[in-house]
């Protein structure tokens, strides 16, 4: 087991080969998963609320960035060797998603606080500028990334993955991000929950949908605090770019594993989702038929 002083540029090579194979299936299945819920939401006219297009927008994001594992493990097999400069243009488009994607949580849990603590204002929005202001952010963050990344790219080599798309100050300001983004996922979910505990004039609609987003942050709190914990530690405790590379590289597990869960808690939660994701595949929906004497499922 290598060392904090000896971990060399093999070291790094070999660790990336591990964390790319276990991303790999991950992020297939993130993938299609996230691919029907956009899907879905384009075909169904039941999906067309605001918030239903705000997870079909971050689910977009979550079905393009995992190209980037899909690239990172043909590199890391074949230890394929590429500088900055080069991966910064490699990953431009999958750094992007996971940017946005990164964001859209805390926009989404927004949207709930929003809807819930301004009924009125919230029905009598103009949808297409209130989207379109949400998701200012998230743009200009990437924006903001992709700027200082391409001032502080260089010549070093890495195996290219969606951290090393980002060299210096920007590679910096991206793990210390993390933090921020947990805690404000953190404190529009303690405001969800006290709204939806208040209120009780909700529809089963509204009801499974905002249990389906509390249980996706919840799941999104543990992958940002460990991908957090992960890339800080990192950055914080080594100066060796092999270690911090490699730790950047293995905190994409929980990533993937973050993108992978809304389609799994949104069907298992919510029967809409549930109903129009089984229309977009073809399956028959279970319609309970009554008797006097018995039921039956079809």
């Amino acid at each position: 087991m290598p060392t904090h002083s000896n971990f060399t540029f093999e070291d790094y090579l070999f660790y990336n080969k591990i964390s790319s194979s276990i991303m790999f299936p991950i992020y297939i299945f993130a993938t299609f998963g996230n691919m029907i819920i956009v899907a879905a939401t384009l075909k169904s006219k039941k999906l067309r609320a605001t918030c239903s297009l705000l997870i079909a927008i971050q689910a977009l994001c979550e079905s393009i960035y995992p190209i980037s594992a899909f690239m990172f493990l043909y590199f890391a097999l074949t230890e394929k060797i590429h500088t900055y400069h080069q991966c910064y243009w490699i990953q431009f488009v999958p750094l992007g998603a996971a940017n946005i994607a990164i964001n859209m949580m805390p926009v989404v849990a927004l949207d709930r606080c929003l809807s819930l603590g301004l009924p009125l204002w919230y029905r009598r929005k103009n949808a297409r500028n209130y989207i379109c202001a949400l998701l200012s952010v998230p743009v200009a963050y990437d924006i903001f990334l992709k700027i200082l990344a391409y001032a502080f790219a260089n010549d070093e080599e890495v195996v290219c993955v969606i951290p090393t798309g980002l060299a210096g100050l920007a590679a910096k300001i991206w793990s210390y991000a993390q933090g921020p983004v947990a805690v404000a996922v953190l404190i529009f979910y303690v405001a969800m929950r006290v709204y939806t505990k208040d209120l009780t004039r909700q529809s089963w609609v509204v009801i499974n949908l905002n249990k389906s987003l509390q249980k996706i942050v919840v799941v999104y709190l543990c992958g940002y605090a460990a991908v957090a914990a992960v890339n800080f530690s990192g950055v914080m405790f080594s100066t060796n770019p092999y270690i911090i590379n490699a730790l950047s590289s293995f905190s994409g597990i929980f990533a993937g594993i973050n993108a992978a869960s809304p389609v799994v808690i949104l069907y298992c939660q919510s029967k809409l989702y549930r109903t129009e994701i089984d229309a977009l595949l073809g399956r028959k929906a279970r319609v309970m038929v009554w008797s006097s004497s018995v039921h039956m499922t079809t």
